[in-house]
């Protein structure tokens, strides 16, 4: 009758002793690395030990739900069923030491909580000081292209310096993270900045700030250096830039669409129809097949409130 119950103990118990002790001093940081890296790296250390932290509750929860189960059915048992059954309950709680693994664990669970805590604090340190590097980065930068003068210009073509210096001024539309905005983002950039004639670390200069939110924040980690700009472009590419993703936002919306109630719902819904369809269509979804957008989408919605 316990069987069940033992085995839900001795698989938790297993799990629990693979739990990790991790520390602060679990970072992996080192002294090369800059404000960003170590930012990063203090970072992926919180949600580590914050993964261990719930995996141990989790595990634990388990045996003690397992114990108040087993309690439970020992005081429905009569009273000579309960000898027997109490005798093997004590059995196997000596033998297995749950009382010790519980305590042990705990105390494990307390000690990671305080080095979360620590670690949250210096990772709160280190975002100042990331952001403070990233700026005098760019304050520097900003400096270094203001000293380029007119000696250097006479090597370089009008269209080349043109290219260089009114690229901050160009009315690229600033990307926020909405995917529906990306591809216009991207080939806007990648035709006024990308192939220009600037260096990679003027246009990951450029691409920072024409960033807002959650991009920006995607690729804050890397530092102000020519090999990153590529990097930094392909990650955006490969975050905002997934089809499948886009797709299923087209397909989400198109059945979010709402019913129409009045004349003025339709010449909406007509014109939000017609710019879904257009995007899948852009995307190479076949809208035509079985004419499912009338049949499926179109004559519902509007028919529903009639």
């Amino acid at each position: 009758m316990a069987a069940p119950i033992k085995t839900v103990i001795l698989r938790a118990i297993r799990g629990l002793s693979r739990l990790r002790n991790l520390s602060s001093k679990d970072d992996g940081i080192t002294e090369e690395d800059s404000y960003q890296e170590q930012f990063i790296k203090m970072e992926a250390l919180c949600d580590r030990i914050t993964n261990e932290i719930k995996i141990g509750e989790g595990y634990l929860n388990e045996i003690q739900v397992a114990i108040n189960h087993w309690t439970d059915l020992l005081r429905k048992l009569t009273s000579e069923e309960r000898k027997t059954a109490n005798e093997e309950y004590e059995k196997f709680q000596t033998e297995k030491q749950v009382e010790s693994v519980i305590e042990a664990v705990e105390t494990m669970l307390l000690k990671l909580r305080d080095h979360l805590s620590e670690a949250s604090t210096k990772s709160k340190l280190l975002a100042n000081k990331a952001e403070k590097e990233r700026k005098a980065e760019e304050l520097d930068h900003a400096k270094s292209l203001k000293g380029l003068t007119s000696v250097q210009t006479q090597n370089v073509t009008p269209q080349a310096v043109s290219s260089i210096y009114q690229l901050p001024t160009l009315q690229i539309k600033r990307f926020s993270g909405d995917r529906r905005d990306w591809v216009e983002f991207y080939e806007s950039f990648r035709c006024a900045v990308d192939t220009g004639a600037g260096s990679d670390i003027e246009k990951l200069t450029l691409l920072r700030n024409l960033l807002d939110n959650e991009p920006r924040e995607l690729i804050s980690g890397f530092r102000l250096e020519a090999k990153n700009y590529k990097e930094a472009l392909h990650l955006l590419k490969d975050h905002y830039g997934d089809k499948e993703a886009y797709v299923r936002d087209l397909h989400t919306r198109l059945s979010n669409l709402k019913v129409c109630n009045t004349l003025n719902d339709v010449k909406k819904f007509s014109l939000e129809l017609e710019r879904l369809a257009r995007e899948m269509k852009n995307t190479g979804e076949d809208i035509e097949a079985g004419s499912c957008t009338k049949k499926k989408v179109v004559y519902p919605m509007l028919e529903e409130k009639s």
